[in-house]
């Protein structure tokens, strides 16, 4: 079984621990056709963002895990792992495995160089993605 981190009550997770534990189960050739798909609005001065999360939102006080954030425009590829989500678990093992792709939540939304969202280009984005990638849980980012 895998484990996020093991009996470390009142320790910080780090992204490596995140990391370990969801890269595997990541759709890597989804977020590199997505990066493709935007190009046409990268070049028009766009920011494509993608969250990923996991697990199904129950409650404000029982929100999905925030794994992963990545920004892509001209200057880059920019991916953080967000361990920050996991720091409210005070008792461990926390027991992850086998990761349930369902629970996996792929979100891509594009903003411009002042931070605003483009809902029009966000809806017809989410659309080119659902058609290529069926099976996979895509959601259109909503303010």
């Amino acid at each position: 079984m895998r484990y996020l981190k093991s009996y470390k009550i009142f320790e910080s997770f780090e992204e490596s621990d995140v990391q370990e534990v969801f890269e595997p189960y990541i759709n890597w050739e989804l977020v590199r056709d997505v990066q493709e798909m935007a190009l046409e609005y990268i070049d028009g001065g766009m920011i494509l963002n993608l969250e990923i999360t996991y697990g199904k939102y129950e409650s404000v006080l029982k929100p999905p895990f925030y794994i992963y954030h990545m920004t892509y425009n001209h200057d880059g590829v920019k991916g953080t792992w967000k361990p920050e989500s996991f720091n409210n678990l005070t008792e461990g093992p926390y027991e992850l495995d086998p990761i349930d792709k369902i629970e996996m939540v792929y979100q891509f939304y594009l903003v411009n160089e002042r931070g605003l969202y483009s809902k029009e280009e966000d809806k017809e984005l989410e659309s080119r993605i659902k058609e290529a990638y069926p099976n996979e849980n895509i959601n259109l980012y909503t303010i």
